[in-house]
């Protein structure tokens, strides 16, 4: 027999998290872009990215590599530690319990 309380639960949130339409907003008003969670997002040309690659080139030389890697790793951890905590609110269980298949088509 289904219980009551197993009908009131919360079911984790159908579709596409990613999905165009509902995971970014812009506020062409203000110029701001969020994501579905509220995080502000940036676009940055293509012509700055160069530049602060050959800025940092020219300031560090040789260790501007280790610096990148470094911002890479720092960047990463931070960006997963986010990520999971949003799939995990969308979906209603931990990025850790979603089966690739699960993941993919949703």
């Amino acid at each position: 027999m289904i219980s009551v309380a197993d009908l009131l639960t919360p079911k984790a949130a159908a579709g596409n998290y990613f999905a165009a339409r509902t995971y970014v907003r812009s506020d062409a008003e203000l110029g701001l872009l969020e994501n579905r969670s509220g995080s502000r997002l940036i676009a940055i040309p293509d012509t700055l990215i160069k530049a602060l690659y050959a800025g940092l080139e020219q300031e560090t030389g040789l260790a501007s590599r280790l610096v990148l890697i470094n911002c890479g790793r720092w960047w990463g951890k931070n960006f997963y530690q986010r990520f999971s905590e949003e799939m995990a609110s969308h979906y209603g269980i931990p990025l850790s319990a979603l089966t690739m298949a699960d993941f993919c088509s949703r």
